[in-house]
């Protein structure tokens, strides 16, 4: 294998934080409010053979779950680094968000949560 054949095409990722505005659209911060994103594209027509049912689904989605038995899972050194990581990476986020993304950790764990909120000043 070349050399060349490890260097990406485009250049190398961005790896600095970005301290302007927002730089990609769709965002939650389109003009400071919230901006849907437009529907671009061709619809999905889904394939499908045989009999087709609608019927309320039993199943319930926790999406939060696996996230804080994740979080139990770790020794404190490692819950520590965590939530270090995420503070300071948050720390640089306009108040709005940062109280956003806290919601999703607070649903996760609740120590989590409150460790990333005391973390963040909030």
């Amino acid at each position: 294998m070349k050399d060349s054949a490890l260097i990406p095409i485009n250049g190398l990722m961005q790896v600095m934080p970005n301290h302007g505005s927002t730089n990609y659209y769709p965002n939650s911060l389109g003009c400071v409010l919230p901006k849907q994103a437009p529907e671009t594209g061709i619809s999905e027509k889904p394939f499908v053979k045989g009999n087709v049912i609608r019927k309320a689904s039993t199943y319930k989605n926790n999406d939060y779950a696996q996230a804080g038995e994740r979080y139990c899972s770790m020794n404190s050194l490692e819950q520590d680094n965590l939530v270090s990581n995420i503070v300071e990476s948050l720390s640089t986020a306009i108040k709005p968000i940062q109280e956003k993304m806290l919601v999703h950790f607070l649903k996760a764990n609740k120590d989590f949560g409150n460790r990333i909120a005391r973390g963040l000043k909030i």
